[in-house]
Order: C-alpha cells, then structure tokens, then sequence
C-alpha cells in the first residue's frame, strides 16, 4: 500500500537525484536526462525508487564498471528498498554520487581505448574471457 509518507519520500527521493545530476551538468531531455562524461554520453532516468542509466559507449563502461555495467546495452542501473524510511535518508543515493564522481573524473587510458575498440569489433557470441 503506498500511503503519504511514502509518496512523500518518493518525492525527496526524485529532487535528491535531480538536483544531484544537475549539478554536475546534466542536461534535462524529455524523459530524462544525459550527463557527457569522458568516455561518452550517460542516459539517465530518475523513478520513485531506482535510477536507471545507460552508457552510449558501451564496451568502455564496460571498462570503466569493472563489468557492473550491462557488457551488451550499457545499463547500469541503481536500485533502492521503498519504504519511507529509506528514501527519506539522504545519504540514499551516496553510492551513486560517488560512482557518478568517479566517472566524471576518469581519465581512460590508451589501454582502455584499445580493449574497448577491441571489444567492439567482435560480437557478442565472439566475446571471449581473456585472462
């Protein structure tokens, strides 16, 4: 059952993402918005629990993740318990401030480049391990 506490912390939820992406200089779209980072555009969409997000540059977020991040559409997505009582605690969301943070300040090397120009090329069934 939703009641108004939790609408309400929904809502603070929603304005603590908000206010967060904007000031790192995301752009608002319709649906959503899109943060440029160093190793490409960062879709994001904000929801009463969750922050949905996808990389365009899907085999460098891929890199860049350690492999948290979907290898095959570059979603890397972050999900919080509804209650109230969650929502309404501001430090929610540090975990993906602090990795937003991270990756605006990446600086991909040469390495970086090449596995992810690599991974690329090949397919999704081509796709090996390589240790």
């Amino acid at each position: 059952m939703i009641t108004k506490k939790l609408l309400k912390a929904q809502a603070f939820f929603r304005h603590n993402v908000q206010e967060f992406v904007e000031s790192v200089g995301a752009g608002k779209q319709a649906d959503g918005y899109i943060l440029n980072t160093p190793i490409g555009q960062l879709h994001i969409w904000i929801f009463d629990n969750w922050i949905a997000c996808r990389f365009e540059n899907v085999p460098l977020a891929t890199i860049f993740t350690k492999g948290i991040s979907n290898p095959y559409t570059g979603k890397w997505n972050w999900h919080y318990y509804s209650d109230a009582a969650t929502l309404n605690n501001g430090l929610t969301i540090a975990d993906f401030v602090h990795a937003v943070e991270r990756l605006l300040a990446y600086i991909p090397t040469e390495e970086d480049v090449a596995e992810a120009n690599r991974h690329r090329q090949m397919t999704p069934t081509k796709r090996v391990r390589q240790e």
